[in-house]
């Protein structure tokens, strides 16, 4: 159950301590960031949502991608992981997003995720890695001064839960905000579009290596400065 500032979460599993803890935190972690987005966040289709005659936004890629990157993001830039555990992470990812069909945009399942319905887990993977790929993008616009979560940041100060925004207009939005018009053909390519993510280029910037033959990624072994640079910038270490 949410609401604009709390999260109800009841759950039912094996009395495993370890699985708890995982479940929990992970669960939590995700469903508490949803205050933040869509619920301080989002378009006019879901402050007005219908249950009857339901008319869904384009941008589940954000509600769920973008959620449930912050819900990787936060541990190891609060230290609370090691740069290995979240490495798994993102390569958990990739190699499930690779089991899904690339034959549908983001925005064309986010407004058919009714009809779509064994597409929707793509948005924890695919909509994540597309977040992913989209911060290291904005911190090296910005050489290392501005991620997504600042960019979230500026959008809740024009946006919040009883000002949406258009839904066709979050793009332009995004790219007005964030000052950076480059932005606007990766949302054509990646996001509107079906090109596959340029996640091999996008990690090689922080120093993560990418095979994608196996979906295996690793640190590279001698990264540069800039390399290393960008990564400070992104997951502080």
């Amino acid at each position: 159950l949410e609401h604009s500032n709390s999260t109800l979460i009841l759950m039912y599993m094996p009395f495993n301590p370890d699985m708890i803890k995982r479940n929990v935190y992970w669960i939590a972690s995700h469903e508490f960031f949803h205050t933040l987005i869509p619920l301080g966040l989002h378009s006019h289709e879901i402050k007005n949502y219908n249950f009857n005659d339901p008319k869904l936004s384009r941008h589940i890629w954000m509600y769920e991608g973008t959620t449930e990157y912050f819900t990787m993001h936060m541990p190891i830039v609060q230290k609370v992981e090691t740069m290995n555990e979240f490495l798994l992470k993102v390569q958990n990812k990739i190699y499930q997003m690779n089991q899904f069909s690339n034959e549908k945009s983001l925005t064309y399942l986010s407004v058919n995720a009714i009809e779509n319905q064994p597409d929707y887990y793509n948005f924890y993977l695919k909509g994540a890695l597309v977040n992913l790929c989209l911060d290291i993008r904005l911190r090296e616009l910005s050489k290392g001064k501005y991620g997504i979560q600042d960019l979230i940041s500026d959008l809740m100060k024009e946006y919040n839960a009883s000002k949406p925004f258009n839904d066709e207009e979050l793009f332009d939005i995004i790219v007005k905000t964030s000052k950076q018009p480059k932005l606007r053909s990766f949302f054509e390519s990646y996001v509107e579009g079906m090109e596959p993510l340029p996640l091999k280029s996008c990690l090689s910037k922080v120093g993560i290596d990418l095979d994608p033959k196996t979906d295996k990624i690793s640190w590279v072994e001698h990264p540069s400065k800039a390399q290393l640079r960008l990564r400070k910038s992104w997951i502080g270490e």
